[in-house]
């Protein structure tokens, strides 16, 4: 089996000598790296990222740029590993969440913030671009959900030529199983109806 990493902020600042040694020494193959949180609007200082000590503000979409990530994927990828960005969904930010101003996030909004950051990074020669969808439990019904993640991509194949990859852990799964059928079927369609380049909306599952 290949083994892989899932990198963000969280982790700082990594090194080359770093990633030389996880591609080298640990064997790792492949990483999945974090470009962006929320959408297009608005922004979320609380997780650095932006002048030291301006840790308040958050409004609109929590627009959130992850700064290692331009760094963090080309020096994986100088290192030998097979690396893809990933956007962290925020649908639990709905119109009644403080800061909010009335607006509800959108999957297509958030998809367009994933371009402008990691679009360059979206195409041959790497891992596909990712949807990360662990938010939004209790803001949202299962069917809103699913639009959320079928708008994010179909508005990434709009514009990119491809379809994304989706990340999700047992309870999102369940989730989106209790979308209605028609959204089922184009999240990931029926088995014995084989994949192509226009659908289904989620080619790849990373559980």
């Amino acid at each position: 089996r290949a083994l892989g990493l899932d990198v963000s902020a969280w982790q700082g600042n990594i090194s080359q000598t770093t990633w030389n040694n996880l591609r080298i020494v640990d064997n790792r193959q492949f990483v999945f790296i974090r470009a962006t949180r929320g959408g297009t609007t608005g922004e979320d200082h609380r997780q650095g990222g932006y002048p030291a000590n301006d840790d308040t503000l958050f409004n609109l979409s929590q627009r959130y740029d992850d700064p290692y990530f331009i760094q963090n994927i080309n020096r994986a990828t100088a290192a030998g590993l097979f690396a893809g960005s990933y956007h962290f969904a925020r649908p639990d930010i709905i119109s009644t969440t403080q800061n909010a101003n009335n607006i509800a996030n959108s999957g297509t909004d958030e998809a367009d913030h994933f371009i402008q950051m990691a679009g360059a990074f979206m195409r041959p020669g790497y891992l596909p671009p990712t949807l990360d969808l662990e938010a939004g439990d209790g803001q949202r019904s299962e069917t809103a959900l699913a639009q959320f993640a079928l708008d994010f991509s179909n508005r990434i194949y709009e514009r990119m030529g491809i379809r994304p990859a989706i990340y999700i852990n047992g309870n999102y799964a369940s989730i989106l199983s209790n979308a209605t059928a028609t959204q089922r079927n184009q999240l990931a369609q029926p088995l014995g109806t084989g994949p192509n380049p226009a659908g289904p909306a989620f080619p790849q599952l990373w559980s």
